[in-house]
């Protein structure tokens, strides 16, 4: 799951820019209701779009990886799977004949 570290952001962002952003002026710099990013700062299964994420990223001058974090870590095969900003995947070679014969 991909849980969105709104709150974590927020703090970064106090720290680096010297003053508090509140929840008001983030939802006029974003677009988005002040409900909407209570939400998502409160509750680690709040489903939101990728437009919210970078309108966010955006407005508190934040890289995504700073703002994403991957929670439960799933697999694939036996091998865990990890985000793609923290470790890049490897591709299993393929058979030569996995698509039939080329003629």
């Amino acid at each position: 799951m991909i849980v969105v570290r709104l709150r974590e952001a927020m703090e970064r962002f106090r720290r680096l820019a010297g003053f508090r952003m509140t929840y008001k002026q983030l939802s006029e710099k974003t677009g988005l209701s002040e409900s909407t990013l209570q939400s998502i700062a409160a509750r680690s299964d709040y489903n939101t779009t990728l437009d919210t994420v970078d309108r966010i990223a955006i407005a508190l001058n934040c890289p995504l990886d700073d703002l994403l974090e991957q929670q439960n870590q799933a697999t694939f095969g036996n091998q865990p799977v990890v985000a793609a900003s923290k470790q890049r995947l490897r591709a299993e070679p393929r058979s030569k004949d996995v698509h039939g014969p080329q003629d």
